[in-house]
């Protein structure tokens, strides 16, 4: 990507409206070192902190070189219908996100096929019949991970 034709990131999520989603149904768990939280959300039920981990997404994957060049990085399997889910570590001292991945599971797609899936992957590889049939329901797709 050429930085010189990438959209300017969007500013930082107000730390308030952050707050504000980092509700107790989404806690996972404190880390045991470090004093961090993680948290597990959807862009459906908190779109500030999907915001902001696409904000920090494409910042990041800029940092490295790469990067969308959107404002956001923020695409349809953050959004759709069935989205992928977002884990992120949450700093309570600095009030900020530290880190993230991006992950989905299959289970409930026992009998669909793999067009109707919304895997990410799917157009990297050519999966067969056994392998979405027999795999795919146990499956865990991680993408889009920061620190």
């Amino acid at each position: 990507m050429n930085l010189k034709e990438a959209a300017p990131l969007i500013e930082p999520v107000p730390r308030e409206l952050l707050r504000q989603e980092l509700t107790t149904d989404c806690l996972v768990r404190s880390t045991r070192i470090g004093s961090n939280d993680v948290y597990i959300f959807t862009a459906l039920n908190a779109p500030n902190l999907m915001q902001e981990v696409g904000r920090l997404r494409e910042l990041t994957f800029r940092d490295a070189g790469a990067g969308f060049g959107t404002a956001v990085n923020i695409d349809h399997f953050d959004t759709d219908f069935y989205p992928c889910k977002q884990l992120i570590v949450w700093d309570p001292l600095a009030e900020e996100i530290i880190g993230g991945y991006r992950f989905n599971t299959f289970h409930q797609f026992t009998v669909s096929s793999l067009k109707d899936i919304p895997l990410a992957n799917k157009l990297l590889y050519n999966f067969s019949a056994t392998f979405t049939a027999e795999y795919l329901p146990y499956l865990v797709e991680l993408t889009h991970a920061f620190i």
